[in-house]
């Protein structure tokens, strides 16, 4: 039998330094890095994603960076089998292999495998896409906390795709997809993964968040994000919907009024770096 390829996971909360850390650990071993994130996927998402810089990525080779159009629908399925590739093709070249990231469902899903779950109810689903868009995204976020908790709990009150999923699957099934999850008997890892968790003081992140926040709104962010709207990016599309992203859409169709931006992102993603923390434990 031959051995499992042996891999190391760098992760942790948005804002917590684990980019710059992976670059200098793959700078030492000679180390080729593979991106985690669900964002930096995507061409143009550069600024609000804290996307490693062209000159970080000459120094050091990053896989699954800017390999989708923004109008594409990347899922984590399409992850774990370009991740499993590229792991293969580093290990094949001899070099140490680091998978970086913050998306925790990508890291999961890569090591334990992808649970497909009850096939599509497309009128359930329909029913549920047209409520949320006709602005009852907040009953419908309620409508999961009471039927799964757990799945709730995980999830931002506008991540649109997986709360509709999850009442899809309870609508259509009467079972909770967290349980599903929780139960799916992912079998053994492909990998031998030694993971890592880099953590700080919750003020100290908090501190990190809110200077990097007013830091890529000074570098241009709104202007990214612009560009992106005018090369066709559908404004309620999962990467248009991500945090900070979907306060500027926000932002630009209120006229680019509201003087709030800065605190409304850094919240959310306070919020979201808070979770990131849960999920580690």
């Amino acid at each position: 039998m031959f051995p499992k390829p042996r891999i190391a996971v760098i992760t942790g909360p948005t804002a917590s330094g684990k980019s710059a850390l992976a670059l200098e650990v793959a700078k030492a071993l000679g180390a080729e890095i593979i991106s985690a994130d669900s964002m930096q996927v995507y061409r143009g998402m550069d600024i609000g994603t804290a996307k490693p810089t062209l000159k970080e990525r000459a120094l050091v080779p990053h896989h699954l960076i800017d390999v989708a159009e923004i109008t594409e629908n990347y899922n984590a399925g399409r992850f774990r089998l370009e991740a499993a590739r590229a792991i293969e093709e580093i290990t094949a070249r001899g070099n140490p292999c680091l998978v970086v990231g913050g998306t925790i469902l990508y890291i999961k899903i890569l090591l334990e495998g992808l649970l497909e779950g009850p096939a599509r109810d497309e009128n359930a689903r329909a029913s549920l896409e047209t409520l949320w868009d006709g602005g009852e995204k907040a009953a419908l976020y309620e409508e999961l906390a009471g039927c799964d908790p757990a799945l709730a709990e995980r999830l931002h009150p506008n991540d649109r795709t997986r709360i509709i999923r999850g009442l899809e699957v309870f609508r259509s099934t009467g079972q909770r997809l967290s349980e599903l999850q929780r139960d799916h008997g992912f079998g053994g890892s492909d990998y031998e993964a030694l993971i890592y968790a880099v953590t700080l003081p919750r003020a100290l992140l908090y501190e990190r968040i809110n200077q990097r926040t007013a830091h890529m709104l000074k570098s241009g962010w709104i202007e990214e994000v612009r560009r992106l709207l005018k090369s066709g990016a559908d404004p309620k599309s999962p990467p248009m919907q991500a945090i900070g992203y979907r306060e500027i859409v926000n932002h630009l169709a209120a006229g680019g009024a509201s003087g709030l931006l800065e605190e409304e992102i850094a919240k959310a993603t306070r919020h979201f770096a808070k979770r990131q923390e849960t999920w580690l434990k």
